[in-house]
């Protein structure tokens, strides 16, 4: 394993570290608002660059910092979430905040039963065939799937899935690059006859 991968691992293992345990604590009444909040934290981080230096400086004395969340965000974030701010300044993980948001997102998916899918076809596919896309993979994995529809030009039929990292079942993937290939040849003929109408 190169070191490169190693860290990237051991950055995924520590943000799913503190994702758990932002969930075990806000399981419950705060769930769907602590959720809420670092996802948006997440995103503001990710559009304040200055922001996010500040998270990942670890020459900041970290009470002064302390005192910079509170500033910024008491008012903002409920309790929770602004208490394992603290935690993260404490501990220096700070500038994990973003990775940990993801991580949170997978485990909150699981615990209710939902996994994200990514799903790549050379044109748009209607919300309908969207939807028997994730029927399909939803039936296989024995989840309810959370497509995400991408474009890809140079796949010439059917469609690509990535659920994470893993593969999904063959015989789902088989059927999948089938219902696939019907509904791009459904949708170029639809466009064509839409071409043809406008003639």
């Amino acid at each position: 394993m190169s070191k490169s991968n190693a860290n990237n691992g051991q950055v995924g293992l520590v943000a799913e570290t503190y994702a758990r345990a932002l969930y075990a604590a806000a399981k419950g009444v705060e769930l769907v608002q602590v959720r809420d909040e670092i996802a948006s934290l997440a995103t503001v981080l990710d559009e304040m660059p200055k922001l996010a230096a500040l998270f990942g400086n670890r020459t900041i004395d970290r009470s002064r910092r302390a005192k910079s969340i509170k500033k910024m965000f008491g008012s903002q974030v409920c309790e929770t979430t602004l208490n394992f701010l603290y935690v993260l300044n404490d501990k220096g993980r700070l500038s994990e905040l973003r990775n940990i948001a993801r991580a949170f997102d997978q485990i909150d998916k699981a615990e209710r039963g939902q996994v994200d899918v990514e799903v790549y076809t050379a044109v748009r596919l209607s919300r309908e065939q969207l939807d028997q896309v994730g029927e399909r993979i939803g039936a296989g994995l024995g989840k309810k799937a959370v497509v995400t529809q991408h474009i890809d030009e140079s796949l010439i039929g059917g469609l690509k899935v990535r659920i994470g990292d893993k593969l999904i079942d063959a015989s789902v993937a088989s059927q999948l690059r089938r219902l696939g290939r019907n509904m791009i040849e459904r949708s170029r003929q639809a466009l064509r006859a839409g071409q043809m109408i406008e003639q």
